[in-house]
């Protein structure tokens, strides 16, 4: 978290971070992105269930949380298939991620 005097404060997309939280954002965004932002597959749990390392795509979501990155985890609206559903994470993961790899040069 960024506080004035407190911490190096990053802006990203008019969002600010601190210099160690945009640094672990930018490396999960480059591991994502070295690995084609992952199958759709990876972004559906089974029964609402982690699957034995799976789930590269849900977790890099859940990690970008946490720090703090804003995206949606569903679209507005009726809930869509789980196929759709994972479509349309693997793109909120891209467009989450993309201010962090264009200002980290990724």
């Amino acid at each position: 978290m960024c506080s004035l005097g407190l911490a190096a404060c990053i802006t990203v997309g008019g969002n600010s971070y601190g210099e160690s939280d945009f640094y672990d954002i930018s490396y999960e965004c480059g591991m994502a992105s070295s690995e084609g932002y992952f199958s759709e597959v990876t972004f559906i749990l089974a029964g609402g269930k982690y699957r034995a390392g799976r789930q590269q795509g849900y977790l890099a979501l859940e990690m970008l949380e946490e720090l703090g990155v804003e995206f949606r985890w569903k679209p507005k609206g009726k809930t869509p298939s789980q196929a759709a559903l994972a479509k349309y994470r693997r793109n909120q993961l891209k467009a989450a991620c993309y201010p962090f790899l264009t200002y980290s040069g990724g």
